[in-house]
């Protein structure tokens, strides 16, 4: 009898098909989940920013850049009191403008931000001033004459080729800065080490009830080498953890509204990635493209929401 066609190779690429199918569409879905979160939890509030420039003899422009107001008449308000202030300080000085802005340029973004920069600055605690001139001898010279004047209150800090560097790479997003002293680099190590703890020892404590989800089985593969199944959702931990110093860091008033939402966006942007990892030590049934795709759409959504996209790699 001439033998019947099987139709298992047929069926299994059905299966394929429909199971790579069902995961675009999950990841689909969990990218739109994860946007409007982001629209939803972290609504975008207007900024607006006292922006003064001065221009004084020999080509020299001295600006000064406020961190952004929460209404356009209290930065109306602080515009003219800075104003006159510079004015006091350089009454020979001309009014080049005196303006709030809603949308910084990316190079004031990076002056603002405290990070190096290419010209002569001083930091104050509600902004900065910045000298430039034609000749950069000038700005180098006002800058520290600035500084001797205060008496040492206020420090110039000068570029450098790396501060160079760092301005012509910088782009239109807001780098999020955050310079913490040593005490809390060290009180947010251990929070985040005391986090990771207790949620490891809850996995572990619990795993009779998700055990039969959750265990990595001994034989399952040659790179195996623990004597008992184990747990592999400790990822779970590490992510508590990074929520835990988002919250920490936001509730204790160490980082601006900008930069607390900043993070909080990129642990959104995270989550694609994060509940693909999940769902295989939950399943075993995602494969590595999967995988790579949601990890490629939390690239895509970190962009998106905060700008995080490399602007150099500096290999050649």
């Amino acid at each position: 009898m001439p033998s019947t066609p099987s139709i298992t190779p047929a069926l299994t690429r059905h299966g394929q098909r429909r199971r790579r199918t069902q995961i675009a569409i999950w990841g689909i879905i969990l990218t739109a989940l994860t946007l409007i979160a982001a629209h939803l939890l972290l609504p975008k509030q207007d900024r607006y920013y006292p922006d003064i420039v001065l221009e004084a003899a020999e080509n020299l422009q001295i600006s000064f850049i406020h961190k952004g107001q929460r209404s356009a008449a209290k930065c109306e308000t602080t515009t003219r009191a800075i104003t006159q202030a510079m004015l006091g300080f350089c009454p020979d000085c001309t009014i080049v403008h005196a303006r709030c802005q809603q949308e910084l340029s990316p190079r004031q973004l990076l002056l603002l931000s405290g990070q190096a920069v290419d010209v002569p600055v001083i930091h104050i605690p509600q902004g900065m001033l910045i000298f430039d001139a034609t000749a950069p001898g000038v700005a180098e010279q006002t800058c520290l004459d600035s500084e001797r004047y205060s008496g040492g209150a206020i420090q110039c800090k000068l570029p450098s080729i790396a501060a160079l560097a760092t301005a012509l790479a910088a782009t239109s997003h807001n780098p999020m800065g955050f310079d913490p002293s040593p005490s809390i680099l060290g009180g947010l190590t251990l929070l985040a080490a005391l986090t990771a703890f207790l949620v490891c020892g809850l996995i572990i404590l619990s795993e009779r009830w998700h055990g039969r989800y959750s265990h990595d089985a001994v034989n399952s593969g040659p790179q195996k080498f623990h004597a008992v199944a184990v747990p592999r959702i400790g990822g779970l931990a590490i992510a508590c953890a990074i929520g835990t110093i988002i919250l920490g860091l936001d509730t204790a008033d160490l980082l601006s509204t900008s930069t607390a939402g900043g993070y909080a966006l990129l642990a959104l942007a995270a989550v694609p990635a994060f509940a693909g990892g999940l769902a295989e030590d939950l399943t075993k049934k995602v494969g590595v493209l999967a995988r790579l795709l949601l990890t490629m759409t939390a690239g895509v959504l970190a962009s998106l929401l905060i700008g995080a996209t490399p602007d150099r790699l500096d290999v050649p």
